[in-house]
């Protein structure tokens, strides 16, 4: 009766071990794969960007939608592709369009949507050299003319500068983004709803 008791026990114990060692085993494999897909979404968005960059337009007013041009230039990596539509690995939208203040858009963005919040505070505190970057919460493409009207006009002639452009985000032009502004600008619910974008020019 007591060895039976104490068999119990013990496998009780044993019982509670694994359920610790699972549960603290499905946190790390979580967090690995968000790090993996984060990276993976930065590669993305920078090789979109330099591919871009490398195609001759003739003049340099970019369109609203990048897209097709973008397709037909061969300047989107197969794994962004999902049938029409531009899916990052979070499996939120990418937007690729002009930017500029009117009808002239002498700059270009490429936007990631959908992203959680730590996968956007992570991206928007990357180093992207002279680029505009730009975190808030929503899809990126309602932000673009609040954003053109808040930003330099004269990107390329601009000194480095960061603002939070209140409730629709924050950016930083030729300068890394803080984490206290990227906290504001990623202001979104944990499971999804942020966007980062990287205005080139």
């Amino acid at each position: 009766m007591n060895q039976n008791g104490r068999s119990m026990i013990e496998m009780l114990g044993v019982l509670a071990i694994i359920g610790v060692l699972s549960v603290g085993g499905i946190s790390g494999y979580t967090k690995a794969m968000t790090k993996h897909k984060t990276n993976s979404t930065a590669e993305i968005m920078l090789t979109i960007a330099t591919n871009i960059q490398g195609i001759s337009l003739r003049s340099k007013n970019y369109p609203d939608d990048l897209t097709a041009v973008a397709k037909k230039m061969k300047a989107i990596p197969n794994k962004a592709l999902s049938g029409s539509n531009l899916v990052n690995p979070f499996g939120g939208s990418i937007q690729l369009g002009g930017f500029g203040k009117g009808s002239i858009k002498k700059y270009f963005y490429v936007a990631m949507n959908g992203l959680p919040k730590n996968a956007c505070m992570e991206l928007a505190t990357g180093d992207y050299g002279s680029a505009l970057v730009y975190a808030g919460s929503g899809i990126f493409s309602n932000s673009v003319s609040g954003l053109a009207n808040q930003a330099p006009e004269n990107l390329k002639q601009s000194g480095a500068v960061c603002n939070n452009v209140g409730a629709s985000g924050a950016y930083c032009l030729k300068q890394v983004m803080s984490p206290t502004l990227a906290t504001k600008g990623c202001n979104c619910t944990n499971a999804g709803g942020c966007n980062v974008a990287i205005v080139m020019f």
